[in-house]
Formats: C-alpha cells, structure tokens, sequence
C-alpha cells in the first residue's frame, strides 16, 4: 500500500535503529535507446524501520537492494493516465545488504512495468519539476498501472538546460511520490 509522501532525498549510509522494517522506497535511473524503444538502467528499494515516517531521518535506515532493469515497449495498460510510452521490464538483483528474506518478497521482484505517463493533477504540489516532470507509473501484471511519482531528466537537478517530454537523448531519474508501508 503506498501511504506516505516523500520530503527528502539521498538517505544512504544511515545507522540502523533496531526496529522493525516498516517502510520501501524505491527509485530508478534509466536511458532510454535512441528511438525510445528500449530502456535500461538500475532500480533501488531503501528499506527504513518504524518511525521513519514520521520525520523521515536518516538515522531510520536499514538497507538497499538495487536492482539493473531493462525494458522494451509494449501495450500501454489500463490506469496508466496520458502514458505515451511503457515497458515491460525485467529486473536482475545486483547487490543487497538486506536479509535474504525481506528481499524475496515479490512485491520487491514482481514489478513488470514502468509507463511515461502525465503527473496527476493532485499531486502537482510534490512535482520537483512542475511543467518538466512525467509521471511515472508502476504495474505489477502488465495489465494496470498506478502512479508512483515523477520522471524528470536529470539535467534538471544540475541546472542544465533539459529537452521537454522523453527522448533517447537523456538519463532520467524515476522519483517516487509515496513510500510503501510493509
């Protein structure tokens, strides 16, 4: 269930507070190839203990599992709001310092595709890039998708001048707008 709206960014290289795991985010970097037929990239999930949620510290964090992907265009599922491109995607894990057991839940392996899609209107006060976002949309079956969060070039955050839309000319981060509760 996505429940929480995320306020901060880069939590990495945090202590563990001993509590139990309670929250996922997951976020992604992906190019596509020239003609936007294809992608690759790598996926992250962050997993924080009980508590973060309410002040989304760095102290919270337990572990990562980071994840390449790649992805070829395929039928746009329903839900997906103004998607002008999706991806069925497969994901290979790379590396893990989380238990065994948390990692093999399949809502962690299960994620089947990513769409390009519009940024729903309600959620336009947490668009990094408001006008230069995409909205980025999850489906776990290929056949429904939901909104996730935001897809901006990542030129953006270095103050480089980006192109509009989605081109195989740039690398782009996929942010979430919502964390996962466990």
């Amino acid at each position: 269930m996505l429940t929480v709206m995320i306020a901060l960014a880069g939590l990495t290289g945090c202590k563990d507070t001993g509590g139990p795991t309670a929250w996922a985010l997951d976020y992604a970097t992906v190019t596509p190839d020239a003609a936007a037929e294809a992608i690759d990239g790598v996926h992250t999930w962050e997993f924080f203990a009980e508590g973060w949620e309410k002040k989304q510290d760095p102290e919270y964090y337990q572990c990562a599992l980071i994840q390449s992907l790649d992805g070829d265009l395929a039928e746009i599922p329903q839900g997906c709001t103004g998607c002008q491109y999706y991806y069925s995607i497969a994901l290979l894990e790379q590396d893990s310092d989380c238990d065994a057991g948390l990692i093999a839940d399949p809502a962690l392996t299960g994620l089947r595709g990513f769409g390009v899609g519009l940024v729903p209107e309600e959620f336009g006060e947490g668009d990094p890039y408001p006008g230069q976002s995409l909205g980025w949309y999850l489906s776990f079956d290929d056949r429904s998708a939901s909104f996730q969060g935001f897809i901006f070039a990542e030129g953006l955050e270095r103050g480089e001048p980006t192109a509009p839309g989605w081109s195989g000319d740039q690398t782009y981060t996929l942010w979430p707008a919502y964390a996962w509760s466990l």
